[in-house]
């Protein structure tokens, strides 16, 4: 079974980059928004939660926002640190191989941002996060569904319900009612295509199982992926709801 590293790191293999046309589009979303409420992140330090590629941080820095990326996986922040010399911006992100809870000092940045990161969900990952701006913070998650009928069938073909990870949102809106904390929340809808080689493809399908404790059927699997396949590609499609917290220290 893997790891959350291995699947991290695995992942980054095909995770998309900051200027992937999707990733760009749901990013302007999430910024655009921010900025409406009156955010100006132009100088700020921003303290990016499972930076994972860089796709919220390298258009953060584009911005003039001073940011920190924390990540625990290598492969992921490598991807990163090229994209982010790519875009010019290489001077304004800096980079942290480690576990967050670990990094993140309290009031040690102006803005905290957690964008769909497994890396913020307990309690005691919240409360860190909250204690790790002066000024605001973001979370970003899933709203109210996300369809993909690939992974839909692949789970269901080994008798367990799809992870969508729905109402991720509200969850933790929902955390900073307990805590009295005035926030504004916002949601939005996306949808993406994914294209692999039947390698990658399989190897996707088994981290995915594996990471929710499943042994992967290597029948099951390939029937699955072969009704998506076209030649060599294996396709499929997601639509999903995400959502933005947004709230002042």
């Amino acid at each position: 079974m893997q790891t959350p590293l291995t699947f991290w790191d695995e992942m980054a293999k095909r995770y998309p980059s900051y200027d992937d046309p999707a990733m760009r589009e749901d990013v302007s979303k999430i910024i655009t928004w921010c900025e409406s409420t009156g955010i100006d992140f132009r100088e700020k330090r921003v303290l990016d939660i499972g930076c994972g590629t860089g796709t919220v941080a390298i258009p953060l820095a584009q911005r003039g926002a001073h940011v920190t990326g924390i990540d625990i996986s290598a492969l992921m922040l490598n991807k990163f640190r090229t994209d982010a010399r790519r875009a010019e911006v290489g001077e304004l992100v800096s980079m942290r191989n480690m576990d967050w809870k670990k990094a993140a000092e309290p009031n040690s940045y102006d803005i905290v941002i957690a964008s769909m990161t497994p890396a913020v969900t307990h309690d005691d990952e919240i409360e860190k996060m909250l204690q790790s701006a002066t000024s605001c913070g973001i979370y970003v998650g899933w709203g109210a569904y996300r369809i993909n009928k690939m992974l839909e069938a692949l789970f269901e073909a080994h008798d367990c319900s799809y992870p969508t990870m729905a109402g991720t949102t509200r969850r933790f809106g929902d955390a900073m009612t307990r805590r009295g904390i005035e926030h504004k929340i916002h949601f939005f809808t996306t949808e993406w295509e994914e294209r692999m080689n039947i390698d990658d493809a399989r190897c996707y399908a088994y981290g995915q199982l594996e990471r929710q404790s499943i042994e992967p059927d290597p029948c099951k699997v390939e029937t699955i992926l072969h009704s998506h396949r076209t030649g060599n590609i294996v396709c499929f499609h997601t639509e999903a709801e995400k959502g933005v917290v947004l709230w002042h220290a």
